[in-house]
């Protein structure tokens, strides 16, 4: 299995990831961090999303090379939400990110500060959250709903609801779909009307 884990076809490579992980292969982290060499972003992304499952503190080091050397703006954003939950002071590393040009950067790093359980790192996405939200401009209220229904945070309903009625259909249908991943039942009554 270590050797498929090692093949040229993606699929190949995450079953026997997946076989190795629950068969408790005891050097699965460090196959993991290997993955992240890989040139196939399907695979990448595979073992960014396992090794923040895992909480693997030690890949830390290889999620911010690939970071600074990808040029996926897709892996980026994922090397950026796994730095938000792995690192013990995610506002230090991701507080520039808030700032990008790059909507899935910036979107990762709101959403990667908010479940950091870091304090200033959660006031530092909170206030990006909401100039994001009374922003004049359409992407970024959507964006706004996008963050807040990925971070699954039931609290959040209140943001929502502004967003809920916002002037634009397409705010309103990520608000909707955002409103469905935080599941709160004070949004029912909103959700109905719509």
């Amino acid at each position: 299995l270590v050797k498929k884990a090692q093949s040229d076809k993606s699929t190949e490579v995450m079953y026997a990831l997946d076989l190795l992980e629950k068969a408790e292969y005891e050097r699965m982290d460090e196959l993991l961090r290997y993955q992240l060499g890989r040139k196939d972003p399907l695979v990448v992304k595979y073992a960014l999303e396992k090794i923040t499952g895992r909480r693997d503190e030690s890949a830390l080091p290889a999620i911010e090379e690939l970071l600074n050397s990808t040029e996926d703006s897709r892996i980026r954003a994922l090397c950026i939400e796994a730095i938000g939950e792995l690192y013990k002071d995610s506002d230090e590393k991701l507080g520039p990110w808030l700032g990008a040009a790059d909507n899935d950067c910036k979107r990762a790093a709101v959403g990667g500060l908010l479940k950091s359980g870091d304090l200033n790192a959660i006031v530092l996405a909170g206030q990006q959250l909401l100039r994001l939200m009374a922003s004049p401009r359409e992407e970024e209220r959507i964006m706004a709903s996008a963050i807040i229904g990925a971070t699954g945070v039931k609290n959040f309903y209140r943001a929502l609801t502004g967003l809920l009625e916002d002037k634009s259909i397409r705010v309103q249908q990520e608000a909707i779909m955002a409103a469905g991943k935080i599941k709160h039942e004070k949004l029912l009554s909103l959700l109905v009307d719509k």
